[in-house]
C-alpha cells in the first residue's frame, strides 16, 4: 500500500522508519493516474539522485510484470515536459537526473527536492558501484522499511543521525536501510558495497563497522546500528576474501567477540548480467563458528 502527498509531508518533518511513496486512489482517471505515476519517478530519481529505468520500474512499480515499459513511457512525459535529463552512462546507456523545473515542481506539491544535474557519478567510475549499490536499496525498501543511497546519505537527508558512527570509523556508508522494532527502537543497517578488489587494509576498515554492531548512534531518535551488509556481485570473490579478512584482523579477539562481529555481518552476492541487469541476490552471514581456530 502506497503513502498518500498528505502523509509524505507529515513523514519528511519527523523521524520515521516508513517509506514515505504515494499512494495510488482506486477509482481515477486515466490523466491523474499518469500525474501520480510521474510524481512517483521524479521522486524516486530525487531520491537516488540519477536512475535507468529498470531501478525507477522496479521502485515504482514493485509489483507490475512491465515496469521497466512503464518507467520509459513515464520517463519520455517528463523529458518532454522539461522535469527530467537524459545522460549517456558509463556503461552506454541512458541514466535519468531532475532539472530545476523538475525539483521545483516536486517542492511545490509538498516534496522538499534539488536538482541532480551535477551528480557525476551517471558517466564516471563509480557508476557501477553507485548502481549496484542502489538496487539492492530498492529491492530492500517497502512500507516498514526505508532506504537511504549514496545521494541521501551525503546530505544527511535522515530521520536520525549518523555523524558520530561516522567520525568514530572515518568512512560513510555507501547506504543505510533501517526499520522500527516493536520496542520502539530504529534499526539500522550500514551498507557497503564491494565492487572492485582492494587491499586487506581497506576490507579491514569495511569489516571494522561490524565493531559497532549494537551501539546506540542517536539516542534523540533511538537509533541503534543492527548489521554491516555487504553488497557485490557473485561471479567475484568478495566473500572469502572477507572471510579471509576477518579471520585475520580477529584472530587474537576472544572466540565470543569474534563470534559477534562475524555474526553482524551479511554478505549479499548478487546475480549480475550484462549490462548490470540484476536478477536477484543471495544472502548469507559471515558467521564464523564459536569453536573455529583462526
Amino acid at each position: 500500500m502506497r503513502i498518500q502527498l498528505d502523509e509524505i509531508r507529515e513523514l519528511m518533518s519527523r523521524p520515521t522508519a516508513v517509506q514515505p511513496l504515494m499512494h495510488r486512489p482506486d477509482k481515477v482517471c486515466g490523466r491523474e493516474v499518469a500525474r501520480i505515476n510521474e510524481k512517483q519517478v521524479l521522486y524516486a530519481i530525487a531520491k537516488f539522485g540519477h536512475l535507468r529505468t529498470s531501478e525507477i520500474g522496479r521502485f515504482v512499480w514493485p509489483n507490475a510484470s512491465h515496469a521497466q515499459q512503464m518507467a520509459q513511457r513515464t520517463c519520455n512525459r517528463l523529458l518532454k515536459a522539461g522535469y527530467l535529463l537524459n545522460r549517456r552512462n558509463a556503461l552506454g546507456g541512458v541514466s535519468y537526473v531532475l532539472t530545476r523545473p523538475g525539483a521545483g515542481w516536486l517542492s511545490l506539491n509538498g516534496i522538499p527536492a534539488r536538482h541532480t544535474l551535477e551528480l557525476s557519478s551517471v558517466g564516471g567510475a563509480t557508476f557501477i558501484h553507485r548502481t549496484l549499490g542502489t538496487r539492492y536499496l530498492i529491492e530492500q525498501a517497502s512500507d516498514t522499511v526505508s532506504v537511504a543511497g549514496e545521494y541521501e546519505v551525503a546530505r544527511r537527508a535522515l530521520p536520525f543521525s549518523i555523524d558520530k558512527l561516522v567520525q568514530r570509523l572515518q568512512k560513510m556508508p555507501d547506504g543505510v536501510v533501517w526499520r522500527n522494532e516493536k520496542d520502539g527502537r530504529v534499526a539500522v543497517d550500514w551498507v557497503e558495497v564491494e565492487n572492485a578488489s582492494k587491499p586487506r587494509s581497506e576490507i579491514a576498515k569495511v569489516l571494522g563497522v561490524a565493531q559497532c554492531a549494537g551501539v546506540l548512534i542517536d539516542p534523540g531518535a533511538n537509533a541503534y546500528l543492527k548489521r554491516l551488509v555487504v553488497v557485490f556481485d557473485g561471479q567475484l570473490n568478495h566473500g572469502e576474501r572477507l572471510r579471509k579478512t576477518a579471520r585475520e584482523i580477529w584472530c587474537n579477539t576472544s572466540q565470543d567477540k569474534k563470534y559477534l562481529y562475524t555474526g553482524a555481518v551479511s554478505l549479499v552476492a548478487a546475480s549480475i548480467t550484462a549490462p548490470l541487469v540484476w536478477q536477484g541476490a543471495h544472502e548469507s552471514k559471515l558467521l564464523i563458528a564459536k569453536n573455529e581456530r583462526p
